[in-house]
């Protein structure tokens, strides 16, 4: 993966540098599908009473790293989303509503990302949570640890699947506490990507290119002289059969 950074563009704000790190991201196929994938960071911010409070500017809901600007960005109130730490189980219903009563300016942000558990209680100032080809292909396998263990040691912490939203968040924080292992720079979560983090949006996007440029020089050097796919198993059908099958089959 080639490091795409420019100084020059990414502009002289943190919130600035978040909506330049979305939009690098999310123009690599490699890393996020459209609407996938998901950015934050960690802001001192007023609320709506004037007091200056630790906040969470993170990707809202229905929005895309590819073309997100500073408004597709929701902020939070990091002390009421430290609770989840507390809780032992949620409903997706519940979690919704607590995020939504965590929010900075409910009438003017979108509704929070499921994963906004996930980055509030990582302990770094910028995360960037990718869906991305490389460490997908370490994890979507039996060996999924082993794999990444070979390949990182202690650089990138591991997590075993468990489903998107507060039961990741908890995982996480059973499984690490309140901080991932010193020194680590990204967590692979199993079946489902890879979040790296920095003090700044800069060192997050260096990270990143880190740890899946080293995933992709894994898997081509493991590919090697290997057949991934094998011929087809039975002829395509023409053209006008397909389309007979469409019909048949669309309406259902």
């Amino acid at each position: 993966m080639n490091n795409a950074w420019n100084d020059t563009e990414a502009g002289s704000t943190a919130i600035d540098n978040l909506v330049y790190l979305s939009n690098l991201i999310g123009r690599d196929l490699a890393l996020v599908q459209p609407g996938g994938g998901n950015t934050s960071a960690k802001l001192d911010e007023p609320d709506l009473l004037g007091a200056t409070v630790p906040a969470l500017a993170v990707k809202g809901s229905g929005t895309d790293l590819r073309t997100i600007t500073a408004p597709g960005f929701t902020h939070l109130y990091l002390d009421r989303l430290a609770t989840l730490r507390d809780r032992d189980a949620m409903s997706d219903e519940e979690m919704m509503s607590l995020m939504r009563a965590c929010m900075l300016s409910p009438d003017r942000d979108p509704i929070p990302s499921v994963e906004t558990p996930l980055h509030s209680l990582l302990p770094y100032r910028f995360v960037a949570h990718t869906h991305d080809v490389a460490t997908l292909s370490l994890t979507d396998t039996p060996s999924a640890r082993d794999h990444v263990t070979r390949l990182y040691g202690d650089a990138v912490a591991f997590l075993e699947y468990v489903r998107p939203g507060f039961p990741l968040a908890k995982r996480l924080a059973e499984q690490f506490g309140e901080q991932p292992p010193a020194g680590a720079i990204g967590l692979v979560m199993e079946k489902h990507g890879l979040s790296v983090w920095g003090e700044t949006a800069k060192d997050c996007y260096a990270n990143l290119v880190a740890v899946i440029t080293r995933a992709e020089t894994y898997v081509a050097e493991r590919a090697t002289g290997k057949r991934v796919f094998g011929p087809p198993v039975a002829p395509a059908l023409d053209i006008t059969t397909r389309r007979q099958l469409a019909a048949q089959l669309l309406p259902i």
